[in-house]
């Protein structure tokens, strides 16, 4: 069995910050006053904790994936650290006289304590990930198969060992399978339903094992769907699952804050289009066709980056001299993206879907397989696919971004889009 996840890290990092917040105070001060000291740090040290944790997921510690990497999870844990710790001390500085508590030496000392605490239950997390993995038998076959086996050996912090792959469910191997110590199989697609497989199976020595269609599997490790793997059965859940509810309220929360957001920036909004008026000529609003849900083309919104009327490629290159000095700025910062605001409140995209593309590119991308099924939902400022892979130059980029997609019409939810919006804020200001 597999002996931590994600959850365990989380609940591992905030028992960390509280028992690093107890030690500081032990060391600071006297006994005596221990208890006064706690009551005066408790709440204004736990509203800085959500800041932690929220910093914590922006440079992906709770990543299993990436846990393994030592010089990687020790970058991102100083870097992470480092953050939550200038952040601290400017909450303190802001709000210093609400929480009637300005810690300065407590502050530092809390720092060091709690990135020794982290770092050595980090390490501690390696060796239950390493110690504590799921034996898998994957039954059938799959295009992407070779590719997950080598991938699970190289990283054994993913927390699965591969025992044996049959490809015949009804062969011998498969009855010898049965007598191993197994906790999960993997079922290739075709397979999950096929009353072969279950007429096959003995139960009673097999009561302990969980299946998992290899969709499912492939995108608890890699986040996205394995294309070559896309067969009808999943294309049909797919199709049949519905979020009424999760998109009621989506709509409601895309409303309200995109209009909070054109109060706020309306400034900034203005100061834009002014400098795109002066600096070049044509309107500093581009007016562009793309496609949204259910295949209906709708005009996006954004300010101008590129000298008016420029002909050239769909995709943007490197040093494009069609973009003029102040849309690389625009670009840089994405400010460019801040009259897409009125598509969310008008109803066009959300704040979070697929990326929605220009008509030329999206007839083009249609020689993909299952490319319609992400006109399924609403298309996003970003999504899935914009946060795990870079902008698509080639059809073949494109299909990998699909592979992000579609997991996200898989497993959209609320979390996910909490995931997304963190992970575009850390790319819009922490990316170069």
């Amino acid at each position: 069995m597999q002996y931590i996840n994600r959850f365990d890290l989380v609940i591992g990092d905030v028992f960390i910050l509280y028992i690093s917040l107890f030690l500081m105070l032990i060391i600071r001060y006297e006994p005596s006053s221990f208890s006064l000291r706690i009551q005066s740090h408790i709440v204004p040290f736990s509203l800085v904790f959500l800041v932690w944790l929220f910093v914590f997921l922006m440079n992906d510690l709770y990543k299993l994936r990436s846990l393994r990497m030592k010089k990687l999870f020790l970058r991102n844990l100083i870097l992470a650290v480092s953050i939550s710790f200038g952040l601290s001390i400017l909450i303190f500085y802001l709000f210093g006289p609400f929480f009637s508590l300005t810690p300065k030496t407590n502050l530092i000392l809390f720092g060091i304590i709690s990135f020794v605490l982290l770092y050595v239950w980090r390490l501690f997390s390696i060796r239950l990930l390493s110690f504590g993995q799921v034996r898998v038998v994957f039954l059938g076959e799959s295009g992407s198969l070779s590719r997950l086996l080598l991938y699970i050996k190289k990283n054994p912090q993913v927390g699965y060992r591969a025992e044996s792959h049959i490809q015949d469910p009804s062969s011998a191997s498969f009855r010898k399978m049965q007598n191993k110590k197994i906790d999960l199989i993997v079922l290739g697609p075709g397979i999950a339903h096929t009353s072969s497989l279950l007429s096959s199976l003995k139960l009673p020595s097999l009561s302990k094992i969980s299946f998992v269609p290899f969709q499912d599997f492939y995108g608890s490790i890699f986040e996205k769907v394995s294309l070559q793997d896309v067969d009808e059965e999943w294309a049909q859940q797919l199709l049949s699952s519905r979020r009424r509810l999760y998109d009621f309220a989506k709509r409601i929360a895309d409303f309200v804050l995109s209009v909070f957001l054109i109060l706020i920036f309306s400034p900034i909004i203005l100061l834009i289009w002014m400098l795109v008026s002066i600096s070049s000529r044509g309107p500093a609003v581009y007016v562009q066709s793309r496609v949204g849900k259910g295949s209906k083309k709708f005009n996006l919104y954004k300010f101008r980056t590129m000298h008016h009327k420029s002909d050239g490629p769909l995709w943007t290159e490197d040093k494009d001299p069609r973009i003029t000095p102040v849309g690389k700025i625009l670009r840089f910062t994405h400010l460019d993206e801040l009259p897409q605001l009125f598509n969310i409140a008008r109803g066009d995209i959300s704040f979070t879907g697929p990326r929605p593309e220009r008509s030329e590119l999206a007839e083009k991308y249609k020689e993909l397989p299952y490319y319609d099924f992400r006109h399924l939902i609403k298309p996003g400022l970003t999504g899935w696919a914009q946060i795990n892979y870079r902008a698509s130059t080639s059809l073949k980029e494109a299909g990998e971004k699909l592979s992000y997609d579609l997991y996200y019409l898989r497993h959209r939810s609320f979390f996910i889009d909490v995931i997304v919006i963190i992970k575009t804020l850390k790319y819009v200001f922490f990316s170069s």
